[in-house]
């Protein structure tokens, strides 16, 4: 994020010399068409020092960052459904395996006492349950005698499911902090897209034009900080570069964006998932709207519906060219939609939603080449979304 403002400022700055200094004297216009360019570019600068530029500005740099934030939360959400879902499975094992140890102590027990009679034995019996029957030394004294094992594994057993309980409770109660920090945190991003929305709508032409050209500067800047960091890990990752570097922009013609509208992300490729156990393979997507808006397909072909664990209610799109795009953690589909269907570009294929793993709305989006291996997304949607 830094480095996104870091580059705004300079390219600012450099435009604001212009308007302050005017065109460098050194090079004097050879045709209309050079003043025109010296004035566009006077114009643009002068529009950037006013006060509705500083306005959609601020807006959008809170909305990267916040968008940032919103992403960052989400992955710690999804991290923490992993671990208590694993939890969960360990309690249900351990306590079917101490079941199973009451069972077989108590079993042990009355056997002990109809084989050979103890008065002892019998008062642990009228104990109401076998946690009771733990503490009576006089039973103890007994297990000695007959080697019942299973009274001692099953206490080990009772002690490692409340240190679980415990540690799930502390994860679900994380997790249900989280929930509302994303809330809070979903309500914020809307607050700023319409935030920004708004100055650009109220803006004059020239301080329209300056945005557009933040935008398109902002742009380029992400893919060439994409390819940066994709050729950076490449170095050390060769077996990953294809993947990690992702399509150049332009390499699937006429690709529109999969949310309608456009959209707001970052590059998440590689980003840690499920606790270290797998990485990202997408780009996650976010809109002013959430739940419901719409997503489209990014080229005419067939669709595919499914449901699966993780990507919740997806769609898959295969184009003419052989890729394959994947649609995840859907809302839902368009009424009428059936498998096998074709599809126009720019049709809508889905709605985003929060299906699955996702926790909240986004669009979690993938590229296959030529129906295989997913590859890096961002270069290709931030050259149009």
């Amino acid at each position: 994020m830094t480095g996104h403002t870091s580059a705004k400022r300079l390219i600012a700055a450099a435009l604001l010399a212009v308007a302050v200094f005017g065109v460098p004297s050194t090079a004097s216009a050879q045709s209309q068409a050079e003043v025109d360019r010296a004035e566009a570019e006077l114009a643009r600068a002068k529009a950037r020092e006013s006060d509705a530029f500083k306005r959609w500005d601020t807006a959008k740099t809170a909305l990267d960052e916040a968008i940032a934030d919103y992403t960052d939360i989400n992955a710690r959400r999804e991290e923490l459904t992993i671990t208590i879902d694993k939890l969960e499975g360990q309690i249900e094992q351990y306590t079917t395996e101490a079941d199973a140890a009451d069972a077989r102590a108590k079993a042990l027990i009355i056997d002990a006492y109809t084989s050979g009679g103890n008065a002892g034995v019998e008062t642990a019996i009228a104990l109401d349950s076998i946690q009771d029957i733990l503490l009576s030394q006089i039973l103890l004294d007994e297990a000695a005698v007959q080697g019942l094992t299973d009274l001692g594994q099953l206490a080990a057993l009772n002690r490692e499911v409340d240190r679980l309980r415990i540690n799930l409770s502390d994860q679900e109660a994380e997790a249900l902090l989280l929930e509302g920090i994303a809330e809070d945190k979903l309500v914020e991003v809307q607050g700023l897209y319409a935030e920004a929305d708004a100055a650009y709508e109220e803006a004059s032409a020239a301080v329209r034009a300056a945005i557009d050209t933040v935008r398109e500067e902002q742009r380029a800047f992400d893919i060439a900080e994409a390819k940066r960091k994709a050729e950076q890990a490449a170095a050390a990752y060769t077996a990953a570069h294809g993947a990690a570097a992702g399509l150049a922009p332009g390499t699937i013609p006429g690709f529109i964006c999969p949310v309608q509208g456009g959209s707001n992300f970052i590059n998440s490729w590689g980003y840690s998932r499920s606790g270290g156990t797998r990485s990202h393979k997408g780009t996650d997507m976010y809109s002013s709207t959430g739940y419901g808006h719409p997503l489209v397909a990014v080229q005419p072909g067939y669709i595919k519906k499914k449901t699966v664990n993780l990507g919740g209610i997806v769609v898959y799109l295969y184009d003419d060219a052989g890729y394959r795009y994947y649609y995840a953690h859907l809302q839902g589909y368009p009424d009428g939609l059936v498998d096998g269907q074709r599809v126009d570009k720019g049709q809508v294929i889905g709605y985003m939603g929060s299906s699955g793993n996702a926790g909240s709305p986004h669009l979690h989006f993938q590229i296959h080449p030529g129906g295989g291996a997913a590859v890096n997304p961002y270069p290709t949607v931030r050259a149009v979304c």
